[in-house]
């Protein structure tokens, strides 16, 4: 069975896991500061068949060749917006299209199979991604996360305290922090929801909603529909990726 080590290089973080063929064996969680040793180690421990990546930051194709030419491994697998896709992308900037976004779907097209879907990833960023019932990826919307939202208000106000989230804020706020939850947490809520039900109604009710990123788990409790929610959405998608580009 195939061993592939699958990389996802965040701004801050390096995400990793180790699959046999489809199967998801395991995952790590590293500083990009230290993601050079990190995988130097993870080569060298479990000698992975193939390697395959995605990165926001420029440099890694480089990076990655020379630690596996000097481990004698296959030139790895970056993945990039000219980079053949399981599914067809009508996307009309595809160079500025994140490959987080991308990623994000071909794992929920993994995981919970043919569209309509709806990939919401709660992250830094909240970000919407819509596979239409063709399997054709017609894009979403983006707009900023929740601990974005409360440090927008700290950084861009003179007066209003950075506040962190509850998980049952009041409705009504009674002082200025219950007041930020408020509006914050039930605003993120509304928000996620009322987008989710209109693109199901797009969908005449027949769409899969997939959850991921760090506020994922938040947002499970609060929405009434949703079949699915991994946090390691991503790593599925490079692997299914790949696959599908190494498909004999």
């Amino acid at each position: 069975m195939l061993s592939l080590l699958v990389l996802d290089f965040g701004n801050t973080r390096l995400k990793a896991a180790r699959f046999d063929g489809t199967n998801f064996v395991e995952e790590f969680n590293f500083p990009v500061s230290e993601s050079e040793t990190a995988i130097r180690e993870l080569i060298g421990k479990y000698m992975p068949e193939f390697t395959a990546a995605v990165s926001v930051k420029s440099g890694t194709k480089v990076q990655l060749q020379q630690i596996l030419a000097d481990a004698g491994k296959q030139a790895p697998f970056i993945i990039d917006a000219m980079t053949r896709l399981p599914f067809e992308n009508a996307y009309q900037s595809k160079t500025t299209l994140g490959m987080d976004r991308v990623m994000g779907v071909a794992g929920a097209l993994k995981l919970v199979g043919d569209g309509p879907l709806l990939v919401i990833d709660a992250g830094t960023a909240l970000t919407f991604d819509f596979l239409d019932g063709n399997n054709i990826y017609r894009g979403g919307g983006i707009s900023p996360g929740l601990s974005m939202r409360f440090r927008a208000l700290h950084e861009f106000t003179d007066q209003l305290p950075l506040i962190t989230a509850d998980e049952n804020p009041a409705l009504v706020g009674t002082d200025t922090a219950s007041s930020i939850r408020s509006g914050v947490i039930n605003g993120f809520d509304a928000e996620v929801s009322g987008i989710a039900e209109r693109y199901m109604a797009h969908t005449q009710g027949r769409m899969k909603i997939v959850l991921t990123g760090g506020d994922a788990g938040f947002l499970r409790n609060r929405m009434e529909k949703s079949t699915f929610v991994s946090s390691n959405l991503l790593l599925h998608g490079i692997q299914s990726v790949f696959a599908f580009n190494h498909a004999e």
